[in-house]
């Protein structure tokens, strides 16, 4: 708010000025109000567009797996089978944690921050000290825990497979998780996070996407 009203107070300042040599131009004739006047015009044209173009901030994220950890091997509720070299299926439950790095790489600050996923990964826990009334500032950064679990089937291959991938497969082309976040004029700007080919992609952005859910930050415990 402090920045925004000392935006304000500069521009009506140099409104002012273009104003008074405007007149004192009218008055005389004279050449150095005229040299006034362009000066007071060509600093509101420059403060208006720094302002316009010069304050966003820009958040990316980074998502690196930090752990995977997998329960023992059970019969399946639904198919039990042997493949042909002899394994048997089964289920098993596989649990991920991530680091989700989220880092204002801007000389703005980035105010009222909210994170927003995709319905379908509504049940990813996020665990750390982030919230909407805390503005992430400058060239910081905010780190939370992701976890992930979910139960799969297939043979004891299909299950070495999956724990050596980053991501699991649902997270190709259908994981997108959102920043809001605003800049110093109250304008709203976003960054989404998504899974492409197993690897994270950022893109800015300046609307909203939609068959988003608001994400709950819990606490840490220690």
């Amino acid at each position: 708010m402090r920045q925004i009203l000392s935006n304000i107070v500069t521009i009506s300042i140099e409104v002012i000025t273009a104003i008074l040599a405007f007149i004192w131009l009218q008055r005389t004739g004279e050449e150095e109000p005229k040299i006034v006047l362009v000066a007071a015009i060509g600093a509101l044209i420059t403060s208006i567009l720094v302002r316009r173009t010069g304050n966003k901030p820009k958040i990316t994220f980074y998502l690196e797996r930090t752990g995977v950890q997998s329960s023992p091997t059970r019969v399946s509720r639904v198919t039990s089978r042997v493949s042909q070299v002899g394994e048997m299926s089964g289920e098993k439950d596989i649990t991920r944690t991530y680091k989700l790095s989220i880092v204002n790489n801007s000389n703005n600050t980035a105010f009222n921050p909210e994170l927003y996923i995709h319905q379908d990964f509504k049940k990813i826990i996020f665990t750390g000290d982030f919230s909407a009334s805390e503005p992430i500032a400058p060239a910081s950064r905010v780190e939370i825990q992701l976890k992930w679990a979910r139960t799969i089937e297939g043979s004891p291959r299909d299950f070495e497979n999956e724990i050596k991938i980053q991501f699991p497969k649902e997270f190709d082309n259908s994981f997108r998780l959102l920043i809001s976040y605003q800049d110093e004029n109250g304008k709203n700007h976003y960054t989404t996070l998504k899974i492409e080919n197993n690897k994270p992609e950022n893109r800015i952005h300046t609307d909203m996407d939609r068959d988003l859910v608001k994400v709950k930050v819990h606490k840490p415990l220690f």
